[in-house]
């Protein structure tokens, strides 16, 4: 992997911004890993990161150093919002020692993180608003409940 930059000050794409996650996570991997997962989610400002490395045995070791490869997944996530589908609440990177990108974008489940509360999933739906159609039936409750009056 390399990085790029045309210094044309051109708006960044969804590609620039998945190529920065791949780049953040693979120089965060240490000498003897064959493979990096980066879990990050993001709902109502609430963000959530993790990494994990993996050696050839399969041993895992991580660190709590996500900034970098955190602010270009939410860029990224930013990016690939579509007033069609809303934007995702979580996502998997999967990168290889060798340089290899494999994703997951999860558009329709609660993110993995019990501690991100409804009111984060409305004022996420505030931000990435979505169409009846691509809103969930679990958020669509939680939307039905508030309106009623309700706190789920």
């Amino acid at each position: 992997m390399s990085e790029h930059d045309d210094g044309g000050g051109r708006v960044p794409t969804e590609r620039d911004a998945l190529r920065r996650v791949g780049l953040a996570v693979h120089r965060m991997m240490p000498r003897g890993s064959v493979r990096a997962e980066f879990d990050f989610s993001e709902v109502g400002g609430v963000r959530v990161a993790s990494v994990g490395f993996f050696d050839e045995a399969g041993h895992e070791s991580s660190t709590p150093d996500t900034d970098e490869a955190g602010a270009a997944a939410s860029d990224l996530r930013r990016l690939m919002y579509r007033a069609d589908v809303g934007s995702w609440f979580s996502a998997r990177f999967r990168v290889t020692a060798a340089g290899k990108l494999g994703t997951s974008f999860d558009f329709d489940h609660r993110a993995p993180h019990t501690w991100i509360d409804d009111q984060a999933y409305l004022d996420d739906l505030e931000s990435y608003p979505r169409p009846a159609e691509a809103i969930p039936g679990w958020l669509a409750a939680v939307i039905a409940s508030r309106s009623a009056g309700g706190s789920p």
